[in-house]
């Protein structure tokens, strides 16, 4: 989030932004995984909300 907040200036819409990376980094993930997996699934997320 706060990467997010630092690229867009918007706590309210750095919020929703992380929060939804966070989401779809776990969807991404499965079921289970580890934090670092979910850490390397985050760049996934969001290349995909960026296509």
């Amino acid at each position: 989030m706060a990467s997010r907040l630092a690229t867009n200036g918007q706590a309210l819409r750095a919020a929703e932004e992380g929060l939804w990376l966070h989401g779809e980094a776990a969807r991404l993930c499965g079921p289970a995984f580890t934090a670092g997996e979910l850490a390397h699934a985050v760049q996934a997320a969001f290349r995909e909300c960026l296509e």
